[in-house]
């Protein structure tokens, strides 16, 4: 049995390119890194990602996913100081 939670990233004016991961930055374009409650979960190479919450161990209550933007050397985009990320919170019963 799967459990979790599909993950959506909208992005605007980025362009996914899993072919150019740990290569030269490009502008514009790259992947997105996960993390849950602060800890790196892996990369992000598309829209969507299955955040399967039973591999994590994920004890219940609230759990905090956020989602950066990366180039493609792994550098966090930023715009006038401010990270490229969205947060959400989860609730595991």
């Amino acid at each position: 049995m799967m459990s979790g939670y599909n993950v959506q990233i909208r992005t605007l004016n980025f362009k996914w390119a899993p072919e150019h991961a740990s290569m030269a930055h490009i502008a514009g374009e790259g992947h997105a890194h996960i993390y849950v409650d602060g800890v790196k979960i892996g990369r992000v190479y598309g829209q969507w990602f299955h955040l399967n919450t039973a591999s994590l161990n994920l004890t219940s209550g609230d759990h905090t996913i956020l989602v950066n933007l990366n180039g493609n050397d792994h550098r966090p985009y930023v715009i006038k100081g401010v990270a490229v990320e969205a947060k959400s919170l989860i609730k595991i019963s």
